[in-house]
């Protein structure tokens, strides 16, 4: 599978688990000692990455301008947590070793994001 399938794949089960609230098959996508940046706070590991998740608001993820450079996968998502609420955007970078996401890390878009 390629980088970028991967990477489809991802936004494919996050979008589902936001629904059901079950993350299951997202942690399943992560190596067990993946690191996870969010906002520049890492986490360490599956069960430090499923505590994130714990809380992830609910709403769908719109990826956009997937590309790889040198097997680093970047993408843009916009996620609308509410009506009342602008969207939130940020840049994915992932790394991924041996079909699993090794490294992810998330970092907003602009000074209005909701995060």
């Amino acid at each position: 599978m390629s980088n970028i399938q991967l990477v489809k794949q991802y936004f494919e089960a996050l979008n589902q688990a936001t629904r059901t609230r079950d993350f299951n098959r997202v942690l399943a996508m992560f190596t067990d000692d993946a690191t996870f940046y969010f906002m520049g706070s890492p986490k360490r590991g599956k069960e430090a990455i499923g505590k994130f998740f714990e809380n992830f608001p609910v709403g769908r993820i719109k990826a956009s301008n997937l590309s790889i450079e040198r097997g680093v996968v970047t993408a843009d998502i916009e996620q609308q947590v509410s009506d009342t609420q602008r969207p939130v955007k940020a840049t994915l970078t992932f790394v991924i070793e041996e079909d699993k996401i090794k490294y992810l890390s998330i970092e907003p878009q602009g000074k209005e994001s909701a995060f």
